[in-house]
């Protein structure tokens, strides 16, 4: 194989889905992810993005405030460590939202 074709290869399989238990283990570690955010009170949902390079959690408003929802993400990022194999960084997001929507007719 020329030196080429072996770099080739290389990047390649590194890419989830390109060979089959690469990605079974790439789905795995996604669903790990998000089950480790869910399993916080007051967690609406969680959503691992950007192939597992960051993790959008949604928590509920009425239950979680601002101070709340920042240990939130320290306790994700902590357990994270803890418990999971991950290549690079993961960046945790967490969205509070509240919206009021009134319609003037």
């Amino acid at each position: 194989m020329m030196l080429i074709d072996k770099c080739a290869d290389a990047l390649s399989s590194g890419r989830p889905g390109i060979r089959h238990d690469t990605f079974e283990s790439y789905v795995r570690r996604l669903e790990h992810l998000e089950k480790i955010a869910k399993s916080f009170p007051g967690i609406k949902s969680s959503f691992a993005m950007l192939a597992g390079r960051e993790l959008r959690v949604a928590v509920e408003p009425e239950q979680i405030n601002d101070d709340e929802a920042e240990k939130i993400a320290e306790n994700i990022k902590n357990e994270i460590q803890n418990s999971a194999t991950y290549p690079g960084e993961i960046k945790i997001v967490i969205l509070r939202e509240k919206r009021f929507i009134r319609t003037a007719t």
